[in-house]
């Protein structure tokens, strides 16, 4: 495992390259690559090669801001170029959830950077993806989820795994399962496994706002906070469409307007 610190925030970023290796002869061999500014690991279990930003919090715990996967090659420091060159697009999704006419509703909110991440240099924009309102998720199943699997089908019909084969989706939910996720060792949702196109990114929400996932995630919060907010203080009837599964009534596409 690699690491260092960096301080360029007033509580200080201790950065990570770490993996799971398969060990021979109880040998554990990595090596800095300087062309690269990152390390290879020998003998690696694919998928398990990640890059994570943290700082320590007042009680001594980790507060993780961002992890990101490297790839099979070379782990790296630096998390917009892991980003680069490990997804062709970035999108970013987020769910909150509020009782809403004496009923739980969530809305599932996704922001997506415009072009191909190699495309830029310097500032890397971002603009509102689809959003959805999600009714009546069953007590014990995680709306995040159930947000990442519209937003998946989405995906997919609006044709991005035949333009894209590498999609980065930053997340800020199930952090302890996304190396497994990402890797199709475990569902993301019920049954059902990643696309192949598709890797997770974690990011927080709240912190680490010097780093596009986690601006983009925060941007995704603060929507559907907003989006809440309006159906509340307008009285905006909630979606009684069933088109859900068992986990859930139905969900409906929420349109922004400027007013």
């Amino acid at each position: 495992m690699g690491k260092k610190k960096s301080s360029r925030t007033k509580k200080q970023r201790i950065e990570y390259v770490y993996a799971t290796v398969n060990a021979v002869d109880g040998k554990l061999e990595v090596t800095y690559d300087g062309q690269h500014n990152g390390f290879v690991f020998d003998n690696l279990v694919p998928g398990s090669l990640h890059q994570k930003i943290v700082y320590e919090r007042e009680s001594g715990k980790e507060k993780v801001l961002v992890s990101t996967p490297c790839g099979d090659e070379i782990g790296r420091f630096e998390t917009i170029e892991n980003l680069r060159k490990n997804f062709d697009f970035l999108f970013a999704v987020d769910t909150n959830t509020r009782i809403v006419a004496e009923e739980p509703t969530s809305i599932s909110v996704s922001y997506f950077v415009p072009n191909r991440l190699s495309t830029y240099t310097k500032a890397i924009p971002f603009l509102p993806f689809c959003a959805f309102e999600i009714n009546c998720i069953v007590n014990g199943v995680n709306p995040e989820t159930v947000g990442w699997h519209i937003l998946f089908e989405k995906l997919r019909s609006a044709g991005m795994f035949q333009t894209a084969k590498r999609i980065g989706v930053t997340v800020d939910s199930e952090l302890g399962n996304l190396i497994e996720m990402n890797r199709r060792s475990i569902p993301y949702y019920e049954s059902y496994f990643l696309p192949a196109e598709i890797q997770l990114v974690y990011a927080s929400s709240d912190t680490g706002k010097e780093f596009i996932p986690n601006q983009m995630i925060s941007y995704c919060d603060k929507m559907a906070e907003k989006c809440l907010d309006y159906f509340a203080e307008r009285g905006i009837e909630t979606n009684k469409t069933v088109n859900g599964d068992r986990n859930f009534r139905g969900f409906r596409v929420v349109n922004f307007k400027r007013e």
